[in-house]
């Protein structure tokens, strides 16, 4: 939910206000503006070396080469961040950037990057994703880099026309600041990828171009959450070095003003659509009321978006994965719009070619191998991809009872209840690992649904039909999971 009142601002009110602060109603959230913000804040003359325990820093013009976090900190003084290419070898060994496809990552100290503490439901520490982004990076000859610090005094006096408050939470939008940065000192690259500290790179195999050869139109691919459904999910996504790509970044610095990143990333995304107009009344009532129903208008309006921009794609996410998407807002299959690729959270299959899910696909929970490329811990999702030993027994011994069971589960809710809280609240409370165990089909003229659970042995259970609508008027309700009980002997 947003939590900074905000105003809603009718075109007069949005001049008003844009006068009283100094903000040029065009600048605002303009890429211009905030390269300026970049090339103020953000110094690129800076190279790591990774050691078996520590990042070594080498900042020339902060005076700075240590490895020492709180060294680095008080130089910067919350004031200036540091943009560090990784040095593989020397300090003078930079990893060319011309033509390539960048990855980075953005932390406020070094010692948050290094810590070694065990993530929640996960054999992972932030340390280890990192190492393995270096990895990679090394394997494939991909630069890496690191946004480090912080621009509270910049954050603190940050006021707009929809964030006439100021900002609460200082470390809101850095992660925009340092792919921005990367974009900016080196214009040369062809895509960069970003991924959350707390997310590691599990297939060293797959390539970035595997997902921007799914659209040469998009600029901006992401996926969303492996649980509650929303838009996309900011902590794993690949951007092409395009303007469109600049102007997404831009608008989302601008939208910071929320408790957490995302909604201004989506508000971002839906800026670049038709029928968006800038100053109107009714769209900023849409984001400031209403933004958590974001994924349950666009899951039913995005056909009508797409047909006004006149965008031809393959990826339309129509018949069944159509359905699905407005009753539970997962997605099946990609899903394409002007500029950006959404993809679902399951591997792909194209043509001849399987493509591992991006990120937070169910992976080890009910199945034989994680099948994704980016092991990302939030919500528990490292249950997913990395689980701690003991975790990963106990799933091993229930993941056949259980991907029957929820997949039974999901088929019920579906006929009985839906996904939504009610009528008209329009938010989905299920969970897509569960929703899309599943295999549907739509029957009768469309009429009907089919779905399968083929993970159960009993026929009588594997098979599901249920009217379309049958759960219309009624809303959500969790139907208990029935309790494991270990073979004997």
């Amino acid at each position: 939910m947003v939590c900074i009142k905000q105003i809603s601002l009718s075109t007069a009110v949005f001049s008003v206000v844009s006068k009283v602060l100094a903000i040029d109603a065009g600048d605002w959230r303009s890429f211009e503006a905030t390269k300026r913000v970049v090339l103020n804040n953000v110094d690129p003359d800076c190279t790591f070396l990774s050691t078996s325990n520590s990042l070594f820093v080498n900042a020339p013009k902060q005076q700075l080469r240590t490895d020492v976090s709180s060294q680095i900190s008080a130089r910067l003084r919350n004031a200036t961040m540091l943009l560090c290419l990784h040095a593989t070898g020397t300090e003078e060994a930079r990893t060319p950037t011309q033509g390539r496809i960048a990855v980075t990552t953005t932390a406020n100290t070094v010692e948050y990057l290094t810590s070694r503490q065990p993530l929640k439901y996960s054999s992972m520490s932030r340390w280890s994703a990192l190492t393995s982004k270096l990895e990679y990076g090394k394997k494939h000859g991909f630069p890496v880099f690191i946004a480090i610090g912080q621009l509270d005094p910049l954050q603190r006096k940050f006021l707009s026309p929809v964030c006439l408050t100021g900002m609460k939470w200082t470390h809101i939008g850095l992660k925009i600041i340092g792919i921005i940065a990367m974009f900016v000192y080196n214009p040369d690259l062809a895509a960069g990828v970003y991924i959350d500290v707390d997310a590691s790179i599990v297939d060293m195999s797959v390539l970035p171009s595997e997902y921007l050869r799914l659209s040469q139109q998009a600029d901006l691919i992401a996926t969303s959450n492996w649980r509650r459904p929303v838009l996309m999910n900011g902590g794993a996504l690949i951007f092409r070095n395009t303007q469109r790509s600049m102007d997404i970044l831009a608008s989302w610095w601008a939208h910071r003003c929320y408790k957490h990143d995302q909604p201004g990333l989506w508000r971002a995304v839906f800026e670049q659509w038709p029928s968006w107009e800038a100053g109107n009344t009714a769209r900023e009532d849409f984001w400031q009321q209403r933004h958590l129903t974001t994924m349950h208008y666009f899951a039913h309006n995005h056909h009508e978006l797409r047909e006004k921009a006149r965008l031809q794609t393959r990826w339309k996410c129509e018949g069944t994965c159509d359905w699905l998407y407005r009753e539970t807002g997962c997605l099946k299959e990609p899903l394409e719009m002007p500029g950006v690729l959404l993809l679902p959270t399951l591997p792909l299959n194209d043509g001849a070619n399987k493509i591992k899910a991006l990120q937070h696909f169910s992976g080890f929970l009910y199945y034989n191998e994680s099948d994704q490329w980016l092991c990302h811990t939030d919500n528990q999702a490292g249950k997913t991809c990395a689980p701690t030993e003991k975790d990963f027994k106990q799933q091993l011994l229930e993941r056949d009872f259980n991907r029957c069971q929820l997949c039974k589960i999901a088929a019920k809710t579906l006929k009985r209840y839906g996904c939504r809280k009610s009528k008209e609240i329009e938010t989905y409370l299920c969970n897509c690992e569960q929703m899309l165990l599943p295999e549907y089909t739509l029957l009768e003229n469309q009429s009907k649904v089919a779905a399968y659970c083929a993970a159960c042995d009993n026929k009588q259970e594997q098979h599901h039909l249920f009217d379309k609508d049958a759960h219309l008027m009624k809303g959500f309700r969790r139907i208990p999971h029935p309790t494991f009980v270990p073979p004997q002997g």
